[in-house]
C-alpha cells in the first residue's frame, strides 16, 4: 500500500489488523491513546479515508 510516511498510519493498521470487528475513526483514536478531540477524531477519519483509497487504487491496478 502506498501510504505518505507519517507515523500514524503504522499504529493505525496495527489497530485495524488486531480489531475482532468494525472500528469508527472515535475506536482508533482510543486505541493510540489520542484524546477524543473533534480535530483529532476527524484527523484519523482522514487518515482512514486515505488509506481505503489508497488500497483501492491498488487493488484496481492488479
Amino acid at each position: 500500500m502506498d501510504l505518505p510516511e507519517h507515523p500514524h498510519y503504522p499504529c493505525i493498521l496495527a489497530v485495524l489488523n488486531q480489531a475482532t470487528g468494525p472500528l469508527r475513526p472515535k475506536d482508533v483514536c482510543e486505541a493510540l491513546s489520542h484524546e477524543l478531540l473533534p480535530k483529532d477524531v476527524e484527523g484519523s477519519r482522514a487518515k482512514l479515508k486515505h488509506a481505503v483509497r489508497a488500497s483501492t487504487t491498488r487493488s484496481s491496478r492488479l
